[in-house]
């Protein structure tokens, strides 16, 4: 900018006097004039031939799988890298959207607390949407315990069948977890993020399979809230969790997909991956 201004004010001999050449005077200079003082500010080379590195099928499936999932850049940095299809940046992805036009502005939610149990089953999250009756609630939660093991504590809200109005009176939900020693943990009144483990889990299951399908049955919805519980623990890469499943985190089962393997929403763009990358071999 000196140099600009140098030439600007007292001429090209001048700016040349201080050492810049006459060359490069000419070429900030017209910079400076076609874009003002950001025009001058100097681009990252290795940024740029980070860029031409990557190969265009990389691209290509990037934007499939931006427009077919609406994934942000990290978590599609993430799927690429460890389902072996191809290592590459987030922020080359972000700046892959701003060039082809499906970036989206958004602002950063507020984060909450988070928080890590030791162990396995120190604590489970319990949330229950559209049913009161305790009966099948319990055998539902005795199936689970028989399934992964009696966790130590087991937090819910403050709703029915879990809570009843007067203090220190256990519903039978509560007197079941009392009988099996389980310590019963409450949110906070109005306070949904104290259990935003389970409440995260009905984000995705909403965005992901409900606002996605039709179901013309019962037994569909049943079917396909099946599937979805095998991806989500066994296939869906989790960003809270490094980018493992739970499947991983919980119960060390190695992550062994490739491709679109396993992914509802992409699986069927399988052979076309797979056609990209014989391609670029």
């Amino acid at each position: 900018m000196r140099a600009v201004r140098l030439a600007a004010e007292e001429g090209l001999e001048a700016a040349g006097a201080a050492g810049y050449s006459r060359r490069s005077v000419f070429r900030w200079t017209g910079l400076f004039r076609a874009g003002g003082i950001a025009a001058l500010v100097p681009k990252s080379r290795a940024r740029r031939e980070a860029q031409a590195a990557v190969p265009e099928w990389v691209s290509r499936v990037v934007i499939a799988i931006r427009l077919t999932t609406y994934w942000n850049s990290k978590r599609i940095a993430a799927e690429m890298e460890r389902r072996q299809i191809y290592r590459v940046g987030h922020t080359y992805i972000d700046e892959l959207f701003k060039r082809r036009g499906c970036s989206r502005g958004s602002v950063a939610p507020t984060p909450g607390p988070r928080y890590e149990r030791s162990q396995p089953n120190e604590l489970w999250h319990i949330d229950i949407k559209g049913h009161s009756q305790a009966a099948p609630i319990i055998r539902w939660l005795e199936d689970c315990f028989e399934l992964c093991g009696k966790p130590l504590q087991v937090m819910s809200d403050n709703g029915n069948p879990f809570v009843v109005w007067m203090p220190g009176v256990l519903t039978r939900f509560g007197k079941r977890l009392r009988d099996l020693h389980i310590r019963h943990l409450r949110t906070q009144i109005s306070t949904p993020w104290t259990n935003g483990k389970i409440e995260a889990f009905w984000e995705v299951l909403q965005s992901e399979v409900l606002d996605r399908q039709l179901f013309r049955s019962l037994a569909e919805a049943e079917t396909a809230l099946r599937g979805f519980a095998d991806y989500y623990n066994f296939h869906r890469l989790n960003g809270a969790l490094g980018w493992r499943t739970p499947a991983e985190r919980y119960l060390g089962v190695p992550f062994a997909d490739r491709g679109f393997q396993h992914i509802p929403s992409l699986q069927h763009l399988q052979p076309w991956l797979e056609m990209q990358m014989a391609t670029a071999a």
